[in-house]
């Protein structure tokens, strides 16, 4: 009898343990001897590529089978992943580009003419045609379900690639971004409001968005033809450079960044960075990707990690709980903006906050806050629909500070 009651003590605490876990933390679920080189879900199904081959969970990480069949091996190293029908391409260190016409049970290599010494990204573009980013040989693109490649771009190593509404974007180390709206015939640099040199090891789209990481100047968002840096809260290294920013995920209300120090979140489409590392033991992120319920990220050492969307939902809507340290007014976002901006601010203290819009006449076009508000960070939206296009400056008072800044209205 005594035995059992202790068995069921034992079993109460193990699992009440577990679930503070769940609830407050990253769970590691798997893959964990291995870099893991890309994340991406497809019709339900995760999909990881790994300096040890391919895997899939067909049950939401819980478990992870290998797909290393024939030709891709556990030595394979597979960069990036993409789909077509239901067609699997992955791009590879070595061997090239190798397809799959039945979910992964074998795989055929389809590199034949490229010139190639391994790639680093690959995409379905709007009409069917197939784009192979390779470390030194630029991009090559195929009509044919690779069964030929043909040369269409010279920069390289093109890093990531990314479509938006039939749009290529593809980060590079010596050439910016290069964008095609010809689905790869055709390139032209689109690297306005980029620093000179900068290295982009990750473009996404996010919800139509388009974001854009960097190895030392943190993270960009897009806006009318114009990259904007949006950093604010991302790791540094101490010396004034960010950490290196190596992927992207989210929906309509978060975006996630992965860096070579951690994974951070913003419910307000990067204006604000937030931590969301506890528990997370290895923080050099690779690769990040959502199902509707679930956020993964694969590490460079330490495997697959995943953590519940609802409890960062609920993290981003209770972020005033965590005061920040001294105010703040951050540059709006988007900007220039078309018809409407947010504009966030921080407060460490209890204070009675103003905060307006003037045009640049100096007359009061908006009153957004006017009333005393308790310490945290907060985010206010500007519509100036019915407004002239034009700078525009927006005050904040608190107390004894005051900060304007500039913003571009632009229809």
């Amino acid at each position: 009898m005594k035995k059992n009651l202790l068995f069921a003590i034992l079993v109460f605490l193990l699992f009440s343990n577990l679930e503070v876990d769940v609830l407050a933390q990253w769970i590691h679920t798997g893959v964990n001897y291995t870099t893991i080189r890309t994340i991406t879900e497809n019709n339900g199904l995760i999909y990881v590529g790994t300096d040890n081959g391919i895997y899939v969970s067909t049950d939401n990480g819980l478990v992870w089978n290998s797909l290393n069949n024939g030709p891709v091996t556990n030595t394979t190293q597979v960069m990036a992943i993409a789909f077509k029908g239901t067609d699997i391409f992955i791009a590879t260190w070595g061997p090239g580009v190798f397809r799959s016409t039945d979910n992964g049970l074998q795989w055929t290599n389809v590199t034949n003419n490229m010139l190639q010494g391994g790639l680093y990204s690959i995409v379905v573009c709007s009409d069917g045609s197939i784009l192979a980013g390779t470390v030194g040989n630029g991009i090559y693109r195929s009509d044919n379900n690779g069964s030929s490649w043909t040369s269409v771009a010279n920069f390289s190593p093109t890093w990531s690639m990314t479509i938006n509404n039939a749009i290529i974007y593809a980060g590079t180390t010596n050439f910016g971004i290069q964008r095609s709206t010809t689905n790869g015939l055709t390139w032209e640099t689109f690297s306005d409001g980029l620093p000179a040199g900068a290295i982009i090891r990750a473009v996404s789209t996010i919800s139509d968005k388009v974001f854009a990481g960097t190895t030392i100047y943190g993270a960009y968002y897009l806006s009318d033809s114009t990259w904007f840096q949006i950093s604010n809260g991302l790791p540094d290294d101490g010396l004034g450079q960010y950490r290196a920013v190596l992927a992207f995920t989210g929906n309509d209300n978060l975006v996630f960044a992965g860096t070579t120090d951690g994974v951070y979140m913003s419910g307000n489409n990067g204006t604000l960075w937030q931590g969301i590392n506890d528990g997370l033991t290895e923080t050099n992120i690779r690769a990040l990707t959502i199902t509707d319920s679930l956020l993964f990220t694969g590490t460079s050492s330490g495997g697959i990690w995943y953590r519940p969307l609802s409890q960062l939902i609920t993290s981003v809507e209770s972020s005033s709980e965590n005061n920040p340290i001294d105010f703040i007014l951050y540059q709006n976002y988007p900007n220039p903006f078309n018809p409407s901006t947010t504009i966030s601010f921080s407060i460490p203290k209890e204070e009675f906050v103003t905060l307006k819009v003037f045009n640049s006449l100096g007359e009061e076009v908006a009153d957004l806050v006017n009333e005393t508000v308790l310490a945290g960070n907060y985010s206010v939206s500007f519509d100036a629909s019915e407004l002239s296009t034009g700078v525009y400056l927006y005050k904040l008072s608190a107390g004894s500070f005051a900060q304007t800044n500039k913003m571009i209205y632009l229809k």
